[in-house]
């Protein structure tokens, strides 16, 4: 059986990983990359010279079976239910789909598609000259991306006013998790200890931002209640769309997610499943959740492949609470659920501020993670707690240990 997968991010990257070890299956990655992108460490590479390389993941090494492929295309015009149209008039036939392709986002902690190695370390160098030159910044969107960026530039540069802009009532405020009646005070005082003035329940009237998401030069911003805002650069962070007008209309919601069943399975195409911040599921969109979803993608396809039942369901509620906000390499807000609830500066730098995931993503990508001082210890030891305390489903849900998420 042929499955093609489309997005070799973390989670097509893993799916393809995982179903290539099925003698039954042939495997087909498709992705507009040269490497994989680890968005993650995005935001602290846009600042700090030393983490440049810590975004792209070479895949050289990612598939090992002489079967297996990956493509890096050019451009997709269109995916129907057995075929991938590419726009040089080539195709691909595929048995089975997993679209992986997650969303699109205009931040420049994220660099634009179909660039290569060189020109990603390009952006972020860019980038990160741009803020060292900047004495007052605004950043605009309150979710964890902005939160997080305000937190880094800050560690690194203390002397600079940053302004953070959000038009909702607090911070964070597109998250679906219950999170301690503590957690969102605990931030907001971590930002303030930091030195970020934080205005929100305000919307600026947005200038035309550059293509990636930020806008250099002196400018007083005014926000639709009357306040200006002095600024020699803007940083958008507002979110992201949807990376889905390759698929037929029929198999997205309104919102433009891939809509799928119980099983991670498309409502339309049996054939067809989504995995990742591409699907419609009703959750936040954080990376220790998709690491449940790959499991389950993975487990439904391969029965797929053999027409046995799917028996593997992703159960959101099984999901959780867990919540980590960096705010600089030794600083950050963790939520737990536990009892105690929150957890400061140890947890947080411990579970994600550190090392920001990179050792373990580029380890699961079969490829070296550079070399940062002090990262490598602690994510070791995350590693493997991780592995002890996680445990994946064995007959119908995906259970996950109450330390998911942090002890990874």
């Amino acid at each position: 059986m042929h499955v093609v997968i489309i997005g070799a991010g973390y989670c097509g990257s893993n799916v393809a990983k995982l179903l290539e070890q099925d003698d039954c299956i042939q495997v087909t990655l498709i992705d507009s990359r040269e490497v994989q992108v680890h968005k993650i460490a995005g935001v602290r590479a846009a600042i700090r010279d030393d983490w440049f390389e810590c975004v792209p993941i070479p895949r050289t090494h990612l598939l090992k079976k002489e079967k297996s492929r990956v493509i890096q295309s050019g451009i997709i015009q269109e995916v129907t239910d057995s075929k991938v149209f590419f726009c040089d008039g080539t195709c691909l036939e595929f048995d089975f789909l997993v679209a992986a392709t997650g969303i699109l986002n205009n931040s420049p902690a994220e660099p634009p598609l179909r660039l290569d190695r060189e020109e990603i370390i390009a952006h972020y160098r860019k980038v990160a000259n741009v803020i060292r030159k900047a004495d007052r910044i605004c950043v605009i969107g309150g979710g964890v991306v902005g939160v997080e960026f305000c937190g880094e530039i800050k560690s690194a540069y203390d002397t600079k006013s940053v302004t953070l802009v959000h038009s909702g009532q607090d911070l964070l405020d597109g998250t679906q998790m219950q999170l301690s009646s503590s957690f969102l005070p605990r931030v907001y005082s971590g930002l303030k200890h930091l030195g970020v003035d934080v205005i929100l329940n305000s919307r600026v009237k947005i200038p035309k931002c550059h293509e990636r998401g930020y806008l250099e030069g002196y400018r007083v911003l005014e926000t639709e209640d009357g306040k200006e805002i002095e600024t020699d650069l803007v940083l958008l962070c507002i979110g992201g769309t949807p990376n889905s007008q390759i698929f037929p209309k029929d198999w997205l919601d309104t919102r433009g997610h891939v809509a799928v069943n119980e099983f991670l399975q498309s409502t339309v195409a049996p054939n067809v499943f989504a995995v990742g911040d591409i699907n419609n599921v009703a959750e936040d969109k954080l990376w220790v959740r998709a690491k449940s979803q790959v499991d389950v993608v993975v487990r439904n396809v391969k029965r797929a492949t053999r027409k046995a039942p799917l028996d593997t369901v992703y159960n959101t509620e099984r999901n959780p609470n867990i919540m980590i906000i960096p705010l600089g390499p030794g600083f950050g807000v963790a939520n737990l659920p536990i009892p105690t609830g929150i957890f400061g500066t140890s947890i947080s730098v411990v579970g994600k501020a550190n090392h920001l995931f990179v050792p373990e993503t580029f380890k699961s990508a079969r490829a070296t993670p550079p070399s940062i001082a002090g990262m490598g210890i602690l994510s070791s030891f995350v590693d493997a707690v991780y592995t002890l305390f996680r445990r994946g489903g064995r007959k119908h849900t995906i259970l996950e240990s109450p330390l998911d998420g942090v002890l990874q």
